[in-house]
C-alpha cells in the first residue's frame, strides 16, 4: 500500500517486477495526487486503488501522464486527467496514457485531460510503437474531453497505431477534439466491441487498417461536418461492422466506407435514445438499439469506486 506521504513514482520504484504467472499488485492511497510523467512502472505491475469491504475501491485520481513502456501492466479503477502545456504541468508526452508494450490492460478508468476539451493538447490514449503491439485490452473505461480544437482533428480518444488484436470493450469515449476512436494506421484485427463513441469531432475512423470489427456498439453524433459518418474510412480492407447502431442526423449515410474497406451486417440507423447525453450518460432506452448492443446497453464504464 502507498505510504500517506510517499510519490508514487517512490512506491513503484521500491517494489520489484512482477511475472506473467506471479503479478506484483500495488495499491495506490486514495484521494489524489501530482504523479508527473510516470513512465517506470514494471513488467506485469496492476496499478488500483485499495479495496473496500463492500466490494468497490477508494476513489483516487492520479494528476499527470502515464506512459506504459514494460509489459504486463495493468491500470485500473483510477481516474487519470493528463497535462502537457499547461503552466507548472511536469509531463513530458502529448498523450494521458501512452501505450508502448505488450499485454497492456487499461480497465475501469476515467481517462481525460486536465481543464477539459480545449484545455490541453493530448491524445487520452495512444497504443503505439516502432513494432506491433499485442494483446492490448482497454475496457469499460471512459475516455473523454481530450485534445484542442486548434489541432483540426489530430487529437482522438483513442488512438490505436502499430497494434495487433487489440480488444477495446465496453467503453464510452466521448467529447474529444479529434475521433472517439481511430484505428490509423495498422492496427490490424481489432475488436472493437460494446463501445459508445459519441459527440467526439469525429466518431470511429478505421484507415489503413485490415480485419478490424466494430461490433454491438454506437458510432455517431459527431461534431464536424466533414466527419459526420458514423464510420469514416480511409485506404482499408476487409474490416467489418456487426449489429451496431450507427446514427448521425447531419450525415448522409452511416459510413462513407467502400465495400472492400468495410461491410456491414445488422446495422440499425435510428436515434438509440441515451439516458442524457448532456451529462454523457450513455445507456440506451431505444429497445431496438439495446438489443444491438445487449449487455452493454446498461454498463456504466469508469472506476468501481
Amino acid at each position: 500500500m502507498q505510504g500517506a506521504s510517499e510519490s508514487l513514482r517512490a512506491f513503484v520504484a521500491s517494489n520489484p517486477a512482477g511475472a506473467r504467472g506471479d503479478r506484483r499488485v500495488l495499491c495506490v492511497r486514495g484521494g489524489g495526487q501530482q504523479i508527473g510523467q510516470l513512465n517506470a512502472i514494471k513488467p506485469w505491475t496492476t496499478i488500483t486503488p485499495k479495496g473496500q469491504p463492500d466490494g468497490t475501491k477508494q476513489s483516487a485520481v492520479l494528476y499527470g501522464n502515464l506512459g506504459l513502456d514494460q509489459p504486463g501492466v495493468t491500470v485500473e479503477d483510477l481516474r487519470i486527467a493528463g497535462c502537457y502545456r499547461q503552466a507548472a504541468c511536469a509531463a513530458d508526452r502529448n498523450k494521458t496514457i501512452d501505450v508502448r508494450a505488450d499485454d497492456t490492460t487499461l480497465r475501469h478508468l476515467d481517462i481525460t485531460q486536465q481543464g477539459g476539451r480545449n484545455g490541453d493538447v493530448l491524445q487520452c490514449v495512444l497504443v503505439a510503437n516502432s513494432h506491433p503491439i499485442g494483446a492490448a485490452r482497454i475496457e469499460f473505461s471512459r475516455i473523454h474531453s481530450c485534445g484542442d480544437e486548434a489541432s483540426g482533428n489530430m487529437e482522438h480518444g483513442l488512438y490505436c497505431s502499430d497494434a495487433r488484436q487489440p480488444l477495446i470493450r465496453g467503453n464510452w469515449l466521448y467529447d474529444n477534439e479529434g475521433f472517439g476512436m481511430q484505428l490509423y494506421p495498422d492496427c490490424d484485427r481489432a475488436l472493437a466491441v460494446g463501445n459508445v463513441v459519441s459527440d467526439n469531432g469525429g466518431a470511429c475512423d478505421v484507415d489503413r487498417t485490415s480485419e478490424a470489427a466494430f461490433v454491438n456498439g454506437f458510432c455517431g453524433y459527431a461534431r464536424e461536418s466533414l466527419l459526420r459518418a458514423p464510420i469514416h474510412c480511409g485506404p482499408s480492407t476487409a474490416n467489418r461492422a456487426i449489429d451496431m447502431v450507427l446514427f448521425d442526423p447531419a450525415a448522409w449515410s452511416p459510413t462513407d466506407c467502400n465495400a472492400a474497406a468495410l461491410t456491414t451486417t445488422g446495422t440499425y440507423s435510428a436515434d438509440p435514445g441515451f439516458y442524457d447525453r448532456a451529462r454523457a450518460d450513455y445507456r440506451m432506452r431505444n429497445p431496438a438499439a439495446r438489443a444491438k448492443l445487449g449487455l452493454y446497453a446498461e454498463i456504466v464504464p469508469g472506476p468501481r469506486w
